[in-house]
């Protein structure tokens, strides 16, 4: 902890003013002066630093704070209960970008969300739970690339010539000379790729060298995902961001270049890979043994939430909803006649399916973490899912098969309008048919939503009590790298480990 050299009480990092402050005596210092690190624009950051890990009893997750206070609440489980610290020594990142976004900010934000959500049960929005909220630096992996090569595209032009339309085939060659600098992806597998996606993008340019002050007061979490996994996924998002801008210039428009002929990824080499510490405000709402994770960015303020359904105000708001709507339809002229009644039965049902096969498909992404590379690698899992895995209807899953109640539904619908029958009442059985199994479908859909948003808390092996674990991390990731660079010197590509 940095001691204030006023009154000699505790720091903490305020992002309003990027500065420390003390709350005792309002005292502020800059970080650098303070901290005693002689660490400029440019410079390189200290090796390492003291701090203090704690780690859950309950789900044996880990978290860092330089503070020695106790620390009370895991914000992976949302237990409450005292976590086991022991101090250890961190080998220190290359960089960090600053908190930008206050507590009070992330609260409101997280509120805002909330309120725009009209079905979000009432326990997401205690203000007890709000005080929970944390501000947390996440350990990111950061790739430096380097392109300079031919690329080929392929390209065609036709015209019309007498009867005949003329195809002309060109081959399009560029020579890109493109330098990328810090493409990153979360180093922790207690951080889904999924959340952290779904905040980014991070100004990288404003990163700034690491001081142990911008810790203060603040939260991070442990990299236990080596800086190979993503070695080739960055290599596809900086091919595929130099792809864009090559096929929308003039003469790739001109001559129809394809953006799947460039296979730019191949050419790509990763000339450096760095450790930087990103800020998170998280927010972990405990329920009945499940957990909502709300991430916001604290540079941007960008949110991602998990707001599950409360289904009696659902049910509520539909009936509510339903009445003038039908109210509405029956002062229009054969509005309500059953042929009409059944093709909007027949359309919620389609609606219904689509909606429902998409939950389904989220949550059978995230039961088999198919889109987390972090996490399959830390459990030994190959990164690319196979076609088992890949399967929506795997034995296990435990997920309803919605697929056939709207389809049920459907065929009804269908038999009704080739039947034709005279009497209305066989149109209304089929319709009030429909409707139960669009209702039964809704239902499904809001059971699959609230698995996604309540997810089942992680149980992390539970790690010694030395500095072994935090080492070793970075060790690998360090003797990775000196590999690569070995391996370059000797004419090899660095990534082909």
């Amino acid at each position: 902890m940095i001691k204030c050299n006023s009154c000699g009480a505790g720091m903490r990092f305020d992002p309003a003013t990027q500065r420390l402050v003390c709350d005792y005596c309002n005292n502020t210092q800059d970080i650098f002066s303070q901290t005693g690190e002689n660490i400029s624009e440019g410079s390189e950051a200290p090796a390492e630093y003291e701090t203090m890990i704690y780690t859950c009893p309950n789900c044996g997750g880990d978290i860092c704070c330089d503070s020695d206070t106790a620390v009370t609440f895991c914000n992976y489980c949302g237990s409450s209960v005292e976590l086991e610290g022991r101090l250890v020594t961190m080998e220190a990142p290359s960089g960090v970008i600053p908190f930008q976004i206050t507590k009070e900010q992330a609260k409101e934000a997280y509120q805002k969300r909330c309120r725009q959500a009209l079905f979000v049960p009432k326990y997401m929005k205690e203000e007890s739970k709000l005080e929970q909220i944390r501000g947390i630096y996440m350990p990111y992996w950061l790739y430096d690339l380097d392109m300079k090569d031919d690329v080929h595209f392929k390209g065609k032009k036709s015209y019309r010539r007498g009867d005949y339309i003329i195809t002309d085939h060109y081959r399009l060659t560029t020579n890109v000379d493109a330098h990328y600098e810090g493409t990153s992806f979360d180093a922790s597998s207690n951080f889904t790729d999924e959340l952290s996606m779904s905040i980014a993008p991070y100004k990288v340019a404003m990163e700034k060298p690491f001081s142990q002050g911008y810790l203060s007061g603040f939260y991070a979490d442990v990299a236990d995902v080596k800086n190979k996994v993503y070695s080739q996924k960055s290599k596809e998002v900086v091919g595929d961001a130099i792809t864009e801008s090559l096929i929308h210039t003039k003469p790739y428009l001109q001559y129809g270049a394809g953006k799947e002929d460039g296979n730019i990824a191949k050419h790509l080499h990763i000339r450096k890979k760095r450790l930087a510490y990103f800020p998170v405000w998280f927010l972990a709402t405990e329920r009945q043994g499940y957990v909502s994770y709300a991430v916001i960015n604290g540079q941007t303020g960008k949110l991602a939430a998990d707001l599950p359904i409360d289904p009696l105000k659902y049910v509520l708001f539909s009936i509510l909803l339903a009445v003038p709507i039908m109210l509405f339809f029956s002062l229009i002229p054969y509005a309500m006649t059953p042929i009409v009644l059944t093709v909007v039965s027949m359309i919620l049902a389609v609606i219904s399916w689509l909606i429902g096969m998409g939950e389904r498909k989220g949550l059978h992404t995230r039961l088999h973490s198919l889109d987390d590379w972090g996490l399959r690698s830390v459990k030994g899992q190959d990164l690319v899912p196979n076609e088992e895995e890949q399967s929506e209807n795997k034995k296990g899953d435990g997920l309803p098969m919605i697929g056939w109640k709207p389809w049920v539904g459907i065929i009804i619908g269908i038999i009704l309008f080739f039947w034709g029958p005279v009497q209305d009442y066989y149109y209304y059985i089929g319709i009030v048919v429909i409707m139960l199994m669009v209702l039964w479908s809704f239902a499904d859909i809001i059971w699959l939503h609230n698995q996604l948003t309540r997810r089942v808390p992680k149980q992390f092996a539970r790690r010694g009590g030395d500095d072994d674990y935090a080492r070793d991390i970075y060790a690998e990731s360090q003797s990775e790298i000196f590999r690569e660079e070995s391996s370059k010197e000797s004419g090899e590509d660095a990534t082909n480990e």
